[in-house]
Parts: C-alpha cells; structure tokens; sequence
C-alpha cells in the first residue's frame, strides 16, 4: 500500500492525458489531452499547432481512483460512528 501512495505522488508531477485543464487560457475549463508549444492544452486550443503531441495515459488511474474510493468510504465509517456516537442515526434509500 506504502509503494501505491508512492506511485500516485509521483505521478502528480507528470502531466497526463484528460487530468489537467487546459493552459492555453484562463476562460478555458476544457482539459487538456495534448501538449502544444510547452503548455498542455485541449482540442480547440492544440488543433491549429502541426507539432502537438498527445499526452500520455495515466498509467495508475485504476490505482488512484480505488485510493480515492476508499479514502471516501473511510471517511463517511468515520462520520457515521461520531454520528451514531451524539445519537444521529442515518437512514439511506436501500438501507435498513
């Protein structure tokens, strides 16, 4: 698990395919899929640039979203036991 959380820290440095916004403007929210002179940009701002190089895909994206999942998970246990601790019970759709 030590050797996951450090692969996912290491690939915050590394800019990789959809994960970032695009950089060619402040008003763009689209994201960024590809790298245009030096700035990682999306379609609209990259299709005009002959040299544009796709980014990579994140190698780890399944490892980094089952960590963010079950951080979540952890931290909705938590609330629900402090919860339950002042006597708030929680009842969901589906749940009994």
């Amino acid at each position: 698990m030590a050797s996951d959380k450090k692969d996912v820290k290491e690939d915050l440095r590394v800019l990789y395919h959809g994960e970032a916004l695009c950089a060619k403007s402040e008003k763009c929210r689209n994201r960024a899929y590809f790298l245009s002179c030096g700035l990682a940009s999306c379609g609209v701002h990259s299709k005009s640039d002959p040299h544009r190089q796709e980014l990579p895909e994140n190698p780890n994206k399944e490892k980094i979203e089952q960590l963010r999942l079950t951080s979540m998970a952890e931290a909705a246990l938590v609330v629900s036991f402090r919860l339950a601790a002042i006597g708030v019970v929680l009842r969901f759709a589906g749940w009994v």
